[in-house]
């Protein structure tokens, strides 16, 4: 009983009771954001929800449950839609939502209530592009598409920077050279998405840089300094929903619902798809990219043998995810590979792959290695990038196909 009431901090306000501190409502909100991680423990990572394999996995959870509430501090405490500022979504050691070696990620939360200016230029990435996400709340998951504008459909200055303006109003004049992108009143979120197909990583090469950055259209006054008890305790309850919309807040897992390019059927890759939110792909992603995905499990001294062609598009990559939707430590393993990296491709961007799947390098010839460490399990994840032509299922030949074979 004693528990409980320790750590229901948000029925009972302890500091008050205990201590005879003032109930302020920065503090009822903090609480509440103690509960949801508290939530986090026992609903989310719950034998129920998480059917992890080891104690080692169980762990994992933690580190995301820091990684959410990492993130939904630098997005949703430390700025806000008036204030706007680009920061870097997920990192070698901040992972969420299925991140990926080979890009940067850049996020920023905004109000239908203000006009945003985007400004950028190119920085050597073969793909990029922004995105406009609706949200049922501050802190939520992303729940629609308002708007996507790739490179290709971005009118460049002769310098190769450009502006983008977006806005819940029509189209403007062209004195933004003709780029905007209209909200709607639900608006929430953009993201910037840069995918960089180097012989290193993206991620880990300090070299790569973006140049991407956003501004209201017109100036606003700048917060109160400190901010009032009011905005912090809404900040803290946007921090709040972020890490609940993106763990104990997220429907459990329904394998009937999965989308088609999801395998449910273990060491198999489902047929590549291009995501659409209107459907049940779900999550963050891009409505410009392919993808297709599976479970993998490894028994000891096992070698998983994927074979396949990739199809016509402007980045191709593999990743291999935890079940919690983050990947594996890539600063020290080759854990995916870009068509760069893919030895097997023989320069042919567009060519047959061949990649081996194991804890230990079975020292195969001609077969690029995806290294799955101590792990016996988790998920394989392709992107193709604006595809082009039909792209077959596994079972016809073409995509990535999933072999099992012993290590000799």
């Amino acid at each position: 009983v004693v528990l409980h009431g320790i750590f229901n901090l948000g029925v009972e306000n302890v500091a008050s009771r205990i201590l005879g501190l003032p109930e302020t409502e920065a503090r009822v909100a903090f609480h509440e954001l103690v509960d949801t991680l508290v939530s986090f423990d026992t609903t989310y990572m719950s034998p129920q929800r998480q059917p992890m394999q080891s104690n080692d996995e169980l762990a994992e959870g933690y580190r995301l449950a820091l990684a959410l509430l990492s993130i939904g501090t630098d997005f949703y405490m430390e700025q806000d839609p008036a204030h706007p500022e680009f920061k870097q979504l997920v990192t070698p050691s901040r992972k969420i939502m299925g991140d990926n070696p080979d890009a940067l990620y850049y996020f920023v939360p905004i109000s239908p209530s203000f006009d945003y200016i985007i400004r950028g230029a190119r920085a050597g990435e073969v793909y990029l592009s922004l995105t406009v996400y609706g949200g049922l709340a501050q802190g939520g998951f992303a729940s629609s598409v308002d708007a996507d504008l790739n490179f290709k459909n971005i009118t460049f200055a002769e310098d190769g920077t450009f502006e983008v303006f977006i806005s819940t109003k029509p189209r403007p004049a062209d004195n933004f050279r003709s780029n905007w992108m209209q909200m709607s009143n639900s608006a929430a979120s953009i993201v910037t998405r840069h995918c960089f197909e180097h012989p290193l990583s993206a991620a880990v090469d300090p070299s790569v840089r973006v140049n991407v950055s956003i501004s209201l259209a017109e100036s606003h006054a700048p917060p109160s300094s400190p901010l009032a008890d009011s905005e912090v305790a809404s900040r803290l309850r946007a921090v709040k929903h972020f890490v609940d919309a993106h763990s104990t807040g997220m429907p459990p897992q329904d394998p009937t619902k999965a989308p088609g390019w999801f395998s449910m059927q273990l060491n198999t890759i489902g047929k590549p798809a291009v995501w659409a939110s209107d459907k049940q792909d779900g999550g963050m992603g891009a409505v410009d990219i392919a993808y297709a995905a599976g479970y993998f499990r490894l028994e000891r001294g096992e070698v998983l043998l994927m074979r396949g062609r990739l199809p016509s598009c402007v980045f191709g990559n593999v990743v291999l995810w935890n079940r919690l939707l983050q990947t594996f430590d890539y600063r020290s393993r080759q854990i995916s590979l870009n068509r760069k990296q893919m030895k097997s491709l023989n320069g042919d961007m567009f060519g047959e792959f061949k990649i081996a799947l194991s804890a230990a390098d079975p020292q195969l010839s001609d077969v690029d290695r995806l290294d799955a460490g101590d792990r016996k399990g988790g998920i394989i994840f392709w992107r193709f990038v604006l595809p082009e032509g039909e792209m077959f299922a596994p079972n016809s030949g073409f995509g990535p196909m999933l072999l099992p074979e012993k290590a000799e």
